[in-house]
This record gives C-alpha cells, sequence and structure tokens, in this order.
C-alpha cells in the first residue's frame, strides 16, 4: 500500500483528481480539514485540550465547540492561535497515523491518500512514499 500526500493551493485541483481516484482506486482518502473537525470532537484528547485552553464555555448547548466563539477567542488574543494548532495538528497527524497502520493490517486498499495545504509544513514529507503537488 502506497502513502501518498496531496497538497497545493486552492484551485489546484486536488478535489478534482481525489474524485476520479476514489472512483477508479482501491484506496483511503483523508481531508485534513475533515480529520480536524473529527478530532475536535467530544471525548477526545484535542477537544479536551481546547476546552481547557480557551475556557470550558466554548463548548454550545449540544457539547460541540462552537467554531465562532473559539474563532472570537483565538482573534482576540493572536497567542492563542499558536497554541491551538499545536493541539489540533498532532491530533490530526495521529488519527491519520492510527488510520494508515489500520489501512496496513487490513490490506484491502492499495491507497492511502492525505489531502491538506500544509503537509510539507506538517511534516509530512518524512512520512508519505509520495507527495503530489
Amino acid at each position: 500500500m502506497r502513502f501518498i500526500g496531496i497538497t497545493g493551493g486552492v484551485g489546484a485541483g486536488k478535489s478534482e483528481i481525489l474524485d476520479y481516484i476514489r472512483k477508479h482506486y482501491s484506496c483511503e482518502i483523508y481531508l485534513a480539514d475533515q480529520v480536524a473537525h473529527l478530532v475536535k470532537q467530544p471525548g477526545t484528547k484535542a477537544y479536551q485540550a481546547l476546552l481547557s485552553l480557551l475556557g470550558q464555555d466554548v463548548a454550545g448547548r449540544d457539547g460541540l465547540i462552537d467554531k465562532g466563539l473559539m474563532a472570537d477567542r483565538i482573534f482576540a488574543d493572536p497567542s492563542l492561535l499558536e497554541q491551538v494548532n499545536g493541539i489540533i495538528h498532532p491530533a490530526v497527524k495521529a488519527f491519520l497515523l492510527e488510520r494508515l497502520e489500520r489501512a496496513r493490517a487490513a490490506g484491502q486498499v492499495d491507497f492511502f491518500f492525505v489531502e491538506a495545504a500544509l503537509l510539507i509544513e506538517g511534516g509530512y514529507l518524512a512520512l508519505v512514499d509520495e507527495m503530489w503537488y
């Protein structure tokens, strides 16, 4: 199984190529932005860390992190952005690596794709078999 990272700017065609790949190849595809939302769900380590950092009231009545309130807090104190990224980015990477290991162990897909704008900056270059831009 090949682990392939796909990165590029807005409008570069990442979604288009991933749609084609999804239809024609045996693969798993993960979008880092979607995974970032998953790791912020109640019950995760990142969720607890974000509530500790930003305040328990950043969770709405439904228990989910209120994205607007989180953004307001970060913009009010720019030092929080780095701290939030320090929680979310490692959680995303851990999630993806766990899914990669599951896929390898199952042996049912030929390719494992991760799409993100900042794959290289996030240290994925050392993890992937190939990086597509």
